[in-house]
């Protein structure tokens, strides 16, 4: 079901989530964040040499891919306008830009029972980093 999910999302497009998705092999272990915003943290709090630092008993594999999600409510948002993602006082995450694809719009209803925005620009788009 991951696969398909991914490949859903990848649409026609032939870029580099392509190409990473042509190199998995069998369902990948997906670690999604739901409301994440532009925290990151998780990337280092569920890799393996986080778990090698900070061991606990029966802990599961690492994931494959991560996946971040967020209606992003702000009318302006500075989100992905930098190759730097996360920046703390510790720790630094950045891409490199032949990593970054946007793919196809996923524009889904947003529940005003749940939310209190109509979103914004960021609403509805797909970017694989």
């Amino acid at each position: 079901m991951s696969l398909e999910l991914l490949n859903a999302l990848k649409g026609q497009t032939k870029g580099a989530f392509h190409r990473y998705l042509e190199s998995l092999h069998g369902e990948p272990r997906i670690a999604w964040y739901p409301s994440a915003g532009d925290d990151f943290r998780d990337l280092l709090y569920l890799s393996t040499a986080y778990s090698k630092w900070n061991p606990v008993e029966h802990e599961p594999s690492p994931p494959d891919f991560f996946l971040h999600t967020d209606y992003f409510p702000w009318k302006s948002s500075t989100f992905c306008d930098s190759y730097n993602i996360h920046k703390d006082e510790r720790t630094k995450v950045s891409i490199r830009d032949r990593e970054i694809e946007e793919l196809p719009r996923c524009d889904l209803p947003l529940d005003p029972g749940i939310v209190d925005s109509d979103g914004s620009i960021a609403t509805g788009r797909v970017i694989f980093m």
